[in-house]
């Protein structure tokens, strides 16, 4: 029982520590000051100062923050209700707003950081506050980057050679006699390099009637299969028509050099990141159903599934569970780091907001996003998963 909520706690908590170290760094880098480094929310469990940053671990486990020096305006800087005011204070012209408003005692080390502007995050060129933003996305994607990498150089890579591995009894490759360790050369005279375009190849067929050319203990055989006709949605949810023959790959893995690994973790990333965001989009535009939408429960039981199938597999699911938090964090959503970079985009064309503006888009972006949260834990009661 304890093990089955450490796992997925350790699991989030890697990936929210690697994110938000993402903008402390960024932060640090940049000669922002950082008032404090959270992993989770809520009452703090354990804490610990170091110079102005107050290091902590909190009692929610979903999530973190880092708190920099400047970053919310109304609490430095007084109120800013017009984007006039904000305009006045960005060009130095309205010292009322210049001043400190911090009524509360503050550690000398932090007093320090306050009284230099030059450290605020606000006072940061536009440039470098959509750095210190996108670094936190940034740490994620290069987190499942290094995960599959080092999961490949540790066990291996798949072999994607076009064996088969298994020949389901009645289907059209049984009917048609392929057995298990026959290498499929090409489909319908034109070769393949791996099972991935073979099987496109005859997913995508324009006909039934498919002509194997397979290598076969040394000799090799031309295979005519008549494939099966079946209709499936893609991602978009669109309808089409495909066609399988009922073959399952061959599992076989092969020692792979530091190269490979890092070229096939770089490709990983980039073609589960391109999956991901065409997945989300999909959901916002009424393209894939919202029933594939998961959230922590899934999250913690899926964590716990793949623990129990072993390290590589639990490595290979944070990764995936990395990409996504990168992704989503994207999104143009405010309070969300897509959001910040949008606001940073606005100013940068139509000069600085208001906070009064910024608040009200972020309360929408927290309602939406609250809502999604809803329908997640929703469809995480509702779906029938492998335990």
């Amino acid at each position: 029982m304890i093990s089955s909520i450490i796992i997925p706690i350790i699991v989030l908590g890697v990936l929210v520590v690697v994110h938000e170290f993402g903008h402390f760094i960024a932060a640090k880098m940049s000669g922002v000051g950082v008032l404090k480094f959270s992993v989770g929310f809520g009452p703090s469990l354990a804490k610990f100062r170091h110079k102005e940053t107050e290091y902590a671990i909190a009692l929610i486990p979903l999530g973190g923050y880092v708190r920099m020096v400047g970053d919310i305006p109304d609490m430095l800087t007084g109120p800013q209700a017009t984007d006039e005011e904000v305009r006045r204070e960005a060009a130095g012209t309205n010292p009322d707003l210049n001043a400190a408003t911090i009524d509360q005692p503050v550690h000398p080390e932090v007093q320090r950081y306050l009284a230099d502007r030059s450290t605020w995050f606000l006072e940061q060129s536009l440039l470098t506050r959509a750095w210190i933003v996108f670094a936190g996305p940034l740490f994620n994607f290069v987190l499942a980057f290094v995960l599959v990498a080092a999961t490949i150089s540790i066990y291996g890579r798949e072999v994607t050679d076009a064996v088969v591995g298994e020949v389901k009894p009645g289907s059209p490759a049984a009917i048609a006699k392929l057995t298990a360790g026959d290498k499929v050369r090409a489909v319908n005279g034109a070769p393949i390099s791996d099972f991935i375009e073979m099987s496109e190849r005859i997913r995508k067929s324009q006909t039934p009637n498919i002509t194997l050319d397979v290598e076969r203990a040394g000799q090799n055989l031309q295979v005519p299969v008549v494939a099966e006709p079946y209709e499936v949605k893609n991602i978009f949810g669109k309808t089409e028509k495909v066609y399988l023959i009922g073959v399952i790959r061959s599992f076989e893995k092969r020692p792979a050099s530091l190269i490979e690994s890092i070229e096939m973790g770089a490709k990983w990333t980039a073609i589960s990141s391109y999956h991901t965001l065409v997945g989300i989009f999909g959901m916002l535009f009424g393209k894939v159903s919202s029933d594939e939408l998961a959230g922590p429960i899934f999250i913690f039981k899926e964590a716990n599934r793949q623990a129990k199938n072993g390290m590589e597999s639990l490595l290979s699911f944070m990764a995936i569970l990395s990409v996504s938090l990168a992704v989503l964090n994207l999104l143009p959503i405010p309070v969300l780091d897509g959001g910040h970079l949008l606001f940073f985009f606005m100013e940068a064309v139509f000069g600085p907001l208001s906070m009064r503006k910024k608040e009200i888009a972020q309360q929408l972006g927290m309602a939406f996003l609250l809502a999604l949260m809803v329908l997640a834990v929703h469809n995480d009661l509702t779906r029938k998963r492998p335990e």
